[in-house]
């Protein structure tokens, strides 16, 4: 996916690594808030940075940079 695409809570899954702009620290996602009435593009994501409790970020400040394992 490049860079400058606005990512859709249908383009994630769990275990996806994402990075947050601001930051630029990598978490993995570990869940995904959005209601089913909410556009594709506003959700919450849980994601993990390994060493911390879990952060919680809004879908537009995160890209996604590495897909999870897909079986």
């Amino acid at each position: 996916m490049k860079k400058s695409e606005n990512i859709k809570v249908t383009d994630l899954r769990i275990g996806d690594k994402v990075r947050e702009k601001s930051t630029g620290y990598e978490f993995m996602v570990t869940g995904i808030r959005w209601g089913r009435d909410e556009a594709l593009t506003n959700a919450v994501l849980c994601l993990d940075f390994g060493e911390s409790p879990i952060w919680e970020c809004k879908l537009d400040e995160v890209e996604l940079i590495e897909k999870g394992d897909e079986e």
